[in-house]
């Protein structure tokens, strides 16, 4: 029996820089607490991100707009010691200074709002930082294998008992956000979610309060843990997965409860694939290594059944479709999925990480696609509608030799550098992050000869409803094409029963002139003087 592992927090040694700047504060701050939370109570500390007030007032410009970006002058990207230029995924890139952002070469932007963090020096002042709602937001963009570990503040003494109820409240709301926004990742209801409460105190910047508890329990008691600095090591986990359903839909039903459908049809795919690990097949309680710091997953699909479609509102067994069931919708394509485990991590823990990754990084397009209002009652009366799901964008640590990226999911008419006011203003990232180190090729748009083909498939179905997705990973698009962000393209139903009804009258007329024309040819044919093909009124001389 292996012995038990002690409870520790580990905070990357890196991050002391980050610790001196929040406890330097002359108000305090508070925030979240990002990293890898793993079996025995052991806590792996990756970020720290500060609650920070919404965007207020922004440096005005000459011509009188807000100004919330500046132009970057700095160099193409960091240096290796070679004098390469490196791309933030660790790959060498000679041209990285010279990428096309926001169609313009060589612009590269910087956020130039100020930012306005939360103040905070006691238990009482992190209402007011709405901490539940920020780690609902956090989580969302986070990597898989990376999550919500708890919450710090800072503190001048260590945080009494008396207040232990109250971080113990935020620490279950905060539980309860993240359970309910993704609940394909949390379906055991019985299940334990350990948090922290890490206090620093800004003189010594040291922590004076750090205390653990089960916040999916409410019987749950916070317990003393001990916390120390070390260098921490990442193994990257790369995956790409494909995408290939089609189902029957309801006419009543709108993009997003079809989407919803989708979302579930995906997620039963992703749970009950293979995982192989650089195209072989390991142990799930062996140590997952590498002779590089990144791993490419690969994942084997299983078969669907032959039997037809399960029972769902309206959608009958052995493919058979009931009444209400009378369109179609086909979702296809590539989504490209990020994890991140610790160096002695076992295949198992790798292999739950990227599906929680791919599971995420899917509700959450999907989520935030239906809460921008782009699925507005306007498109669902139009006979072709195009919704385009938001791609991928990534952007890294700012922690010499870390793997590790963060995400931001971004619409197709926004630009490059609006992603900025997500990693810097939300994700508390370097301050001085530009448009140079975010990896905006990832994922691609797909060409418009691509939506062209969808929709001409698509109207070939009564009801039909495609979703085009094409999410094809840096490394697989040169082998298989540039694939593009997930793409809806609906079609009403209704209207095309409509237009079919009208096809058929007309079809119906045309078959009775033409019969009748016959008819007439027929009868004059028997006539040995056919009709006169002169008009009416004029002679065969004036003809």
């Amino acid at each position: 029996m292996a012995p038990a592992t002690k409870a520790q927090v580990i905070i990357e040694s890196q991050l002391k820089s980050q610790i001196d700047v929040f406890c330097s504060s002359g108000s305090g701050s508070c925030g979240l607490i990002i990293g890898q939370a793993l079996e025995g109570g052991r806590f792996l500390v990756a970020h720290f991100v500060r609650a920070s007030k919404d965007p207020e007032t922004h440096t005005a410009s000459p011509d009188g707009d807000p100004q919330r970006f500046e132009l970057d002058g700095g160099g193409s990207g960091k240096s290796s010691p070679g004098g390469e230029t490196v791309k933030n995924n660790g790959e060498k890139d000679a041209g990285a200074g010279d990428r096309l952002v926001d169609g313009t070469m060589d612009s590269h932007w910087m956020l130039a709002r100020k930012r306005n963090f939360y103040s905070c020096s006691d238990v009482r002042d992190l209402t007011a930082a709405r901490l539940p709602s920020l780690s609902r937001q956090v989580s969302r963009l986070l990597p898989g294998g990376l999550s919500v570990l708890g919450i710090f503040l800072t503190s001048p003494a260590e945080i009494p008992k008396t207040s232990r109820p109250k971080l113990k409240e935020i620490l279950m709301d905060i539980s309860s956000v993240i359970r309910k926004d993704c609940p394909a990742l949390h379906q055991d209801a019985a299940a334990s979610d350990d948090k922290v409460i890490l206090a620093f105190d800004p003189r010594s910047k040291q922590t004076n309060t750090s205390l653990y508890l089960d916040a999916a329990d409410a019987k749950s008691i916070t317990k003393p843990i001990p916390v120390t600095f070390s260098s921490l090591s990442w193994l990257a986990l790369h995956t790409h997965f494909n995408i290939n359903l089609e189902q029957p839909t309801a006419t009543q039903q709108d993009v997003e409860t079809v989407l919803e459908h989708v979302l579930n049809t995906f997620t039963d795919q992703v749970t009950k694939s293979v995982c192989l690990y650089d195209q072989r097949c390991l142990e799930p309680s062996s140590v997952l290594k590498s002779a590089t710091d990144a791993v490419e997953v690969s994942m084997l699909v299983p078969m669907p059944r032959a039997a037809g479609w399960e029972e769902d509102e309206g959608i009958a067994v052995g493919g058979e479709v009931a009444e209400l069931a009378n369109g179609h919708m086909a979702f296809r394509g590539d989504v490209v999925g990020r994890a991140y485990v610790a160096q002695g991590g076992t295949v198992g823990f790798a292999e739950k990480v990227v599906k929680a990754d791919l599971l995420r990084s899917m509700t959450t397009r999907i989520e935030l696609h239906c809460e921008d209002n782009l699925v507005t009652e306007a498109d669902e009366q139009e006979f072709d509608v195009v919704h385009e799901l938001p791609r991928r964008v990534l952007a890294p640590l700012n922690i010499p030799d870390c793997p590790i990226t963060l995400s931001n999911y971004v619409h197709e008419d926004e630009e490059t550098r609006e992603s900025l006011e997500i990693f810097v203003g939300l994700l508390d990232m370097d301050a001085q992050l530009s448009t140079r180190q975010l990896i905006t090729d990832v994922e691609h748009v797909p060409s418009q000869r691509d939506v062209d083909s969808a929709l001409e498939s698509v109207s070939t179905h009564s009801g039909e409803i495609e979703a085009e997705t094409g999410v094809a990973g840096e490394e697989e698009a040169n082998a298989h094409g540039h694939g593009g962000a997930v793409k809806v393209i609906a079609v009403d139903a209704q209207q095309n029963n409509r237009m079919q009804n009208v096809m058929v009258v007309l079809a119906v007329v045309f078959a009775v002139t033409f019969a009748l024309y016959q008819i007439y040819l027929f009868v004059y044919a028997q006539d040995d003087s056919p009709p006169s093909t002169s008009l009416p009124g004029k002679s065969e001389k004036e003809l």
